[in-house]
């Protein structure tokens, strides 16, 4: 869990008070920053990204990764991939969705040095 992350496991709406579990598979990371409220489930190996919201009653399945504020889910797929993180900078929301992380989080190819003669 990253530094300053947040589990609420209670919500204050309106005038009622709701408290509820959230449960946290094996191999979860939450990024720095993220909001986890409550009735939460993160399944095994799932990601949820730094400064990510994850709203009351989301459920997260193993091995997804998310990030934003999550009031939808994006597409799955790894085309997606490049939407999600546009929709996620819009806070709108995001289930990042490839084949592997890798395909999330490599870095482009730097460009070929120039020979020097």
């Amino acid at each position: 869990m990253g530094h300053d992350a947040a589990l609420f496991a209670h919500a204050i709406e309106g005038t009622r008070f709701s408290l509820a579990a959230i449960h946290i598979g094996n191999n979860v990371t939450i990024g720095a920053t993220a909001v986890v409220m409550s009735d939460v489930v993160i399944g095994d190996g799932a990601i949820v990204s730094a400064g990510a919201v994850v709203n009351k009653g989301t459920r997260i399945g193993a091995g997804e990764v998310w990030g934003g504020c999550l009031r939808n889910a994006c597409a799955s797929g790894a085309a997606s991939s490049q939407a999600c993180f546009a929709s996620a900078n819009h806070a709108e929301s995001g289930r990042f969705a490839a084949n592997s992380l890798s395909e999330l989080f490599t870095p482009a190819p730097l460009p070929e040095p120039s020979p020097h003669t």
